[in-house]
Order: structure tokens, then sequence, then C-alpha cells
């Protein structure tokens, strides 16, 4: 190893990354799956358009975009 700091900046960029990667990615698919089961009182769908969902889960896309940029720089700095 050349330099230690730059090992443990690359491990803390990536881990941090993917963490908020995957925590975005679970917690998005679990919103979506409720707002597909939710219904009114009549029995019909609470949310019956697609894009609906879409744009209730944009703050977890950013937060993806967010990890994945963290994990990549976290890469880069590995190589």
């Amino acid at each position: 190893m050349s330099s230690p700091k730059l090992v443990s900046a690359h491990f803390w960029t990536a881990t941090i990354g993917i963490v908020l990667y995957v925590v975005s990615m679970w917690s998005s698919g679990i919103t979506q799956g409720l707002m597909w089961r939710a219904f009114t009182e009549e029995g019909t769908l609470k949310y019956p358009d697609f894009v609906e969902t879409v744009t209730k889960l944009q703050p977890f896309f950013h937060t993806r975009l967010l990890g994945g940029t963290l994990y990549l720089l976290g890469i880069l700095m590995m190589a």
C-alpha cells in the first residue's frame, strides 16, 4: 500500500456509497409495492397511474444517484 490514508478514504467512500444505494433501492421498492396495493374505501386502486408511484420515488432516485457516485469515486480511488 502506497498510502494508508487513500486506502481508508477508498474504503469509507465505497462503503457509504453502497449503503446509500442499497437502502434507497430497498426503501423505494417497499414504497412502490405498498402504493400498488393501496385501495380506497370503494375498493378501487388508490394510485391507478404508474406515473404517480414514479413521482413519489424521485427522492429515492436522487439518493441512489448520490450513492452510486460515491461508490464509483471509491472504485476510482482504488484504481
